[in-house]
């Protein structure tokens, strides 16, 4: 069964993405649109409408579009991994911090090549 939780200020934040999504893509089904975000948002994926509406463009379409092409629209699950970047679920910022740390090198110390701790590795 399909969950519908979402408030009357997140509802209306989800009408304002579904209408700027319909606006820039006329092929985008608005009724389907604002049902997709409410289910994602109420099956386990809490969405920060706010954070998605004032997303730039290219953000914006990826988590939008994201949910759209990959919701479960009988679990209400997001399918093939996907995690909206305006996610309100602690794991997603994790997973962000991941993507854009830099990561280190050999090179970066030397040291710790020799280090006995990392042996195991």
């Amino acid at each position: 069964m399909l969950k519908f939780k979402a408030n009357l200020a997140q509802i209306k934040l989800i009408v304002l993405i579904a209408q700027r999504a319909c606006k820039a893509n006329k092929a985008i089904d608005f009724e389907k649109a604002t049902m997709d975000l409410n289910v994602a948002h109420s099956s386990g994926n809490p969405l920060d409408f706010q954070k998605l509406l004032d997303f730039p463009e290219g953000d914006f379409n990826h988590d939008f579009y994201g949910i759209y092409a990959n919701i479960n629209r009988e679990t209400g699950e997001l399918d093939n991994c996907f995690v909206p970047r305006c996610s309100m679920d602690e794991t997603a910022g994790e997973v962000e911090e991941m993507l854009t740390q830099e990561w280190r090198t050999d090179e970066d110390d030397p040291d710790d090549i020799n280090d006995p701790s990392l042996s195991q590795f």
